[in-house]
């Protein structure tokens, strides 16, 4: 997937719920499109839980756990 910018505000700092329009219409925004709108929002949830998990482990080796 490609680099891409999302405009918006603070409100869109957090995450909507995965199973709301919202998290559908995030998921289209920003290139997760498929013929099936579910399997988009599937693989836009899985990348995001990845991300943060790799996240949480960069951070707890470079700084240690909280």
């Amino acid at each position: 997937m490609g680099q891409c910018m999302v405009w918006g505000n603070a409100k869109d700092l957090v995450l909507p719920p995965a199973d709301s329009d919202e998290f559908i219409f995030l998921a289209r925004r920003v290139g997760y499109t498929t013929d099936d709108w579910q399997a988009g929002t599937r693989h836009l949830q899985t990348d995001i839980e990845e991300h943060l998990t790799l996240t949480k482990q960069f951070f707890e080796r470079t700084f240690g756990k909280l």
